[in-house]
């Protein structure tokens, strides 16, 4: 029997935020800031809350979900210090 090779694990919570911004054709921190699901809460909770329904174990998994959700956001967006592309 071989050794298996350890397996790099891949990042949900990034993949999940570049995937409901592209979706939803976010591109800035303005439009970021005013979008909003159904009319409801805008900007980072909307994205918080999407995030904890569609990786819900691996939002557990970590000790601080909404700071990740952040830094991957504003390294996503531009008009963000961090941002990145």
């Amino acid at each position: 029997m071989t050794p298996m090779k350890k397996m790099k694990k891949t990042n949900d919570i990034k993949a999940e935020v570049n995937r409901i911004l592209n979706v939803n054709s976010i591109k800035t921190r303005a439009e970021f800031l005013t979008w909003s699901s159904q009319g409801g809460r805008k900007g980072y909770r909307t994205l918080y809350e999407a995030i904890k329904s569609l990786q819900p174990e691996h939002y557990k998994s970590i000790k601080t979900p909404n700071d990740s959700i952040r830094f991957y956001a504003q390294k996503h967006l531009r008009g963000y210090k961090n941002f990145n592309k």
